[in-house]
């Protein structure tokens, strides 16, 4: 059976390919050269002992040349690789929110603030490390370790042997807190994201908590947040100081073992002087890469997670779909509840777009709920939702469906850019906006976030009417508007071909509507 390529691995690796190929080859070359060094400050070292002065400063400065020359090529070709490597992350992070923006409504509209960012930024961060830095450090440590290991044991088995015994004591720390690592990082990020999402709604309502004087409430829960995230922060810190604890420990009985060892080799004439140097010179970057490939096993586990939270991104995104088929919007055995609370219960219902239908209820009634399961921002728990013969939350154009909520979006550019952005040709929407009362100099030089609400609405609408879709969805139009306003509005949904489907509590769109429904 084929294994199946995770889409995103697939999608990252083929963008970061030729990074971790440059990756790979910046971190092999300093091994050959490490070995260079090793054998000539063992000739230094052997010539000093022999009395050979000139034998000394020739072997010295070629050690000079060698490690300095190394720094160099390390200097510019890291700067070089960086600046790579920054160019290709960028093309990353682009695609991603090219994905995420392709995925249904219903998933960018339950998407969480907190669980939204920690995927952008910590998630991405850790999925495409492991193609530009944990994967080569693993496999280039183990070929460090390989060589390093042959080029000694050609010298002495035995220190060769010694050497790459005692850096395997590096796996105890890890092994031993690993489990508690992974743990405390689950719960780490679920209550990284609680906070982040907590702040922003807060963020969002500042001005309300401080009208309605809930500055209490709102701090309390902040409190209890972070009192759970002090918490386990505080497991995790012990966990990591545990870990480092261990990790400093082990290192001394490396350093200063293996030198023991290796003067006691010497000592009792079972390894030559020059040999010794060459162990000593290589043990720190043969433990260090030993530590590598032990300390890169649960970051594979950690960029699985990474890559298992992003791929819910990467599956079901929409392909776009033929016209419409119809003009009908259909609700077939339709339930829905938030809760405890039940919305719809196994409702039906066919809507005609062709027609102007006011929809009226009580506040509550799930009016608004109606809107966002036929735009597919919401899904039902059960039946279906057809809108025009294809299911509800299909990749459409605004041409298609037009879903104007209660709460207008704001946006820091201008009405006429805004205009300019959809339609191309600004020019029909600038004339509804002209009937609705705006003047040239608010569309051209006001940011759209410095509208009034009554502005704001006028320009939506005027985009509404000017891009004339199949589909229109208002929801509370009227508010907001001033009278001028409201009978212009009745007049332009009297003069559509397509209809619409209008939620409001104002009796002066009862002129122009065709068909009222109750819910």
């Amino acid at each position: 059976m084929k294994h199946k390529i995770n889409p995103v691995k697939k999608t990252f690796s083929s963008i970061l390919r030729q990074i971790s190929i440059a990756s790979w080859i910046l971190k092999l070359i300093p091994v050959p050269v490490d070995v260079l060094t090793a054998a000539l400050m063992a000739k230094v070292v052997s010539h000093a002992a022999a009395g050979k002065v000139h034998a000394v400063l020739s072997a010295s400065l070629i050690l000079f040349a060698v490690v300095i020359g190394m720094k160099i090529f390390q200097t510019v070709t890291g700067i070089l690789y960086e600046q790579a490597a920054s160019k290709a992350l960028h093309r990353c992070k682009i695609t991603l929110y090219d994905i995420f923006l392709a995925n249904p409504l219903s998933v960018l509209y339950r998407s969480g603030h907190g669980e939204t960012i920690e995927k952008l930024h910590d998630d991405f961060n850790t999925v495409t490390g492991r193609d530009i830095s944990l994967f080569p450090d693993f496999w280039v440590s183990i070929i460090r370790t390989a060589v390093y290991f042959v080029f000694l044991s050609v010298q002495s088995v035995p220190i060769a042997a010694v050497l790459f015994v005692i850096s395997v004591l590096q796996v105890v720390p890890p092994v031993i807190v690993k489990k508690y690592m992974q743990q405390n990082y689950d719960d780490n990020r679920a209550v990284e994201a609680e906070l982040t999402e907590y702040t922003v709604e807060g963020y969002y309502g500042f001005a309300a908590i401080k009208l309605y004087g809930l500055k209490d409430w709102w701090l309390n829960g902040l409190k209890s947040i972070h009192k759970r995230y002090l918490r386990i922060g505080s497991k995790c810190e012990a966990t990591c100081a545990a870990e480092n604890a261990m990790d400093a420990f082990v290192s001394n009985i490396l350093r200063y073992g293996a030198y023991g060892i290796i003067g006691l080799f010497i000592l009792y004439e079972l390894s030559s002087m020059e040999v010794g140097v060459e162990a000593i010179a290589l043990s720190g970057g043969f433990f260090g890469a030993v530590k590598t490939v032990f300390d890169s096993i649960p970051g594979f586990a950690v960029a699985k997670t990474a890559e298992r939270r992003l791929s819910g991104w990467f599956t079901g995104v929409p392909t776009e779909k033929p016209a419409p088929l119809d003009d009908k919007i259909i609700l077939e055995n339709v339930s829905l509840s938030f809760g405890a609370r039940i919305i719809f219960n196994h409702a039906d219902a066919v809507i005609d777009t062709s027609k102007v239908n006011l929809i009226r209820g009580m506040n509550g009634a799930g009016k608004s709920t109606l809107l966002r399961l036929i735009v597919g921002l919401i899904l039902p728990d059960e039946g279906y939702v057809t809108v025009c013969g294809g299911r509800a939350g299909q990749s459409r154009s605004p041409y298609h469906l037009f879903y104007l909520p209660q709460e207008d979006a704001v946006f820091r550019f201008s009405a006429r850019e805004f205009y300019t952005m959809i339609c191309g040709d600004p020019s029909e929407a600038v004339r509804y906006a002209h009937q609705f009362g705006l003047t040239d100099a608010l569309l051209d030089q006001s940011s759209m976030d410095t509208l009034s609400g009554g502005e704001r609405k006028k320009v939506f609408l005027s985009l509404a009417f000017a891009v004339d879709p199949s589909v229109l969805l208002l929801d509370e139009p009227a508010n907001s508007l001033d009278d001028a306003g409201k009978k212009l509005l009745c007049r332009l949904l009297g003069e559509r071909k397509s209809g619409a489907i209008v939620i409001t509590h104002d009796e002066i769109l009862n002129t122009a509507a065709d068909v009222t429904y109750v819910v």
